[in-house]
């Protein structure tokens, strides 16, 4: 979660003193909602801008000389002030992944975090300095129907001189309109408490519509551009399908395995394609349907964990085959089709059937992949290479879901049990010892009536 705050002239006097002093109020209250830097970016009357950002909170930047220089600047010279507050979720956290970005033409801020960074841009860091470089290249609109994610941004345009502002559903960004300026802040409730403490006036923040484009220019004055909200792109089998479920003759596996078209979806790879024979596990008994076969679902897990998948038990599985799946084993299949929707990245997998395993140490896992580890796995230990005739005795355990494990050769698990073995030896010894010498001292202590009794026996 970041923060955005920002302040537009409407009059050609620009700012004043305790409007900047405002600005700073808005700065230091946003930080509430990111910490690690501070950045702002100002217009100068001559559509030209400036930016200065520090990896450090609003405070640290009041302090810099570089921030008096720009404030004395933005009361004499500037029309739009526009401030940062950086929650890192992508990138190291320095002064050159702050807020604001400027590349060619575009100086952006952003709030939120997009999913499909790398279709914009693979060469930098953060994924809002990506859509800097996009707008920067094609037109905002045609961008902003292609990102998946949450996103509030504001940024200017050298070029045309307009500052912009659009949001989607997933973040919000308020604003307040008085007689002389336009204030802005992500948080609305904020932004009436912030206006109203030196105002008469009793003003009350407004969210500015979503998958609208608001475009300023120097009097203040907004022109409004729609554009349609990105929508997941169909590939595969399912190309023609409108929601995530499964209808009418796509139930039907035999169909499914004529299917030829490439799974690779047109935003990017996808994980898996036709053909792959991921390890599965079924969680849910989906349908079985009129010619006996059973409809399931679940999540992959290797090579490439917590994928959804849709798909059929191999054809002769009855329920009795789909129980013993469902209690903890491994499963095979083919993939045969991809989904790509509002629900995420899907699959269907057919011939779903129990994975051969492969008994290690105290557990088991699927032969497939075994045979993986032995060939690019090494003991966490010693380094040493796994040996396919000592499964028995290696240890294997799944850290967690991004398939990484923790692996112990069958030579080091023996040295483990020998050392195990050798100080219980130990201990027993020593607890032998003990329990004689307490013996010895309770022999003497007179229980009369136990001796009698002992004699007897």
């Amino acid at each position: 979660m970041c923060g955005i705050v920002g302040m537009i002239a409407k009059t050609q006097q620009g700012f004043n003193y305790s409007e900047m002093e405002l600005f700073q109020s808005m700065l230091i209250s946003d930080s509430i909602r990111g910490e690690d830097s501070t950045g702002v970016f100002g217009v100068y009357k001559n559509k030209q801008a400036r930016t200065l950002k520090v990896a450090a909170e609003p405070h640290n930047l009041f302090r810099c000389d570089e921030w008096s220089e720009f404030r004395a600047k933005a009361i004499s010279s500037m029309n739009v002030i526009i401030g940062h507050n950086r929650y890192a979720t992508r990138g190291a956290v320095n002064s050159v992944n702050a807020h604001p970005f400027s590349e060619g033409k575009i100086c952006l801020v952003h709030n939120g975090t997009l999913n499909n960074q790398k279709d914009f841009n693979k060469e930098v860091e953060v994924d809002s300095h990506a859509i800097a470089h996009a707008f920067n290249e094609r037109p905002a609109a045609e961008v902003l129907s292609e990102i998946d994610g949450a996103f509030a941004f504001i940024w200017y345009n050298r070029e045309t001189g307009k500052l912009n502002i659009t949001r989607n559903s997933d973040r919000p960004l308020a604003y307040i309109e008085t007689a002389n300026n336009i204030y802005i802040a992500s948080e609305g409730d904020m932004l009436n408490w912030l206006v109203n403490r030196k105002s008469t006036t009793n003003y009350q923040a407004k969210l500015f519509k979503t998958n609208t484009i608001y475009s300023y220019d120097s009097k203040g004055v907004a022109e409004t551009t729609e554009y349609e909200p990105f929508r997941p792109k169909l590939s595969g089998i399912y190309a023609n399908q409108s929601n995530c479920e499964l209808s009418g003759s796509q139930q039907n596996q035999s169909q499914m395995k004529t299917t030829t078209k490439d799974t690779t979806d047109i935003n990017g790879p996808l994980v898996f394609k036709n053909g792959d024979t991921p390890i599965i596990k079924v969680t849910e008994l989906l349908q079985e349907t009129i010619n006996g076969n059973i409809r399931v679902k679940g999540k992959t897990v290797w090579p490439v964990g917590g994928e959804d998948f849709t798909g059929m038990l191999e054809r002769g599985l009855n329920k009795d085959d789909l129980n013993a799946l469902l209690k903890n084993t491994m499963a095979t299949g083919v993939v045969r089709g991809t989904l790509r929707s509002v629900c995420g990245n899907s699959y269907w997998i057919g011939e779903i059937a129990a994975a051969p395993m492969t008994q290690l140490y105290q557990t088991s896992i699927p032969e497939a992949l075994w045979k993986h580890l032995v060939v690019h796995g090494k003991c966490d230990k010693c380094g040493g290479k796994l040996q396919t005739n000592q499964a028995d005795l290696t240890s294997v355990k799944i850290k967690n879901k991004t398939n990484q494990f923790r692996i112990v050769c069958a030579d080091c698990v023996t040295e483990a049990l020998d050392e195990a073995t050798s100080t219980k030896q130990q201990n027993s010894s020593i607890e032998v010892s003990t329990r004689k010498s307490i013996g010895e001292s309770i022999t003497d202590i007179t229980f009369r009536e136990i001796n009698k009794e002992c004699i007897i026996h």
